[in-house]
């Protein structure tokens, strides 16, 4: 096991690796499950990979809900949020969801619990306004 760690963790690999990072030849690795095939529903899916053409881009004012699948309050919303997405669907609004536990959340978004809601105006991408959610029995 020691012999592999020194392997991976010579001076010329580290030296390689600086060389690259100050020539921008190196990918930032972006946390993302695959992007969904299908986004039509009425409450749009995000993942790390289509972030900015789910989110930032879409021209609409934009509700979004960064959840992780065993929480508990994001359970007892789902099916509010769910309804909601249902019954705007045909406004000029997109309501987005997005697993904050397996893909990664960029700023100005912050994701410190679970669920945590902003409002995207279309107008003001940059600036969301997040919502606090204490109203599930917390």
């Amino acid at each position: 096991k020691a012999q592999l760690v020194s392997v991976f963790f010579r001076t010329d690999n580290f030296e390689k690796f600086l060389t690259s990072l100050k020539a921008g030849e190196l990918e930032p690795y972006l946390k993302s499950e695959p992007v969904p095939d299908s986004n039509d529903g009425p409450v749009k899916v995000a993942v790390g990979r289509n972030f900015d053409e789910v989110v930032t881009d879409n021209e609409k004012d934009t509700l979004i809900e960064f959840y992780a699948p065993w929480c508990g309050h994001c359970k007892k919303l789902a099916p509010i949020y769910d309804e909601l997405g249902e019954k705007l669907k045909d406004e000029d609004v997109a309501i987005v969801k997005m697993d904050a536990n397996s893909n990664d959340v960029s700023g100005p978004y912050e994701v410190r619990g679970f669920p945590t809601l902003y409002w995207a105006p279309k107008d003001k991408k940059n600036s969301p306004v997040k919502y606090e959610v204490y109203t599930l029995d917390r």
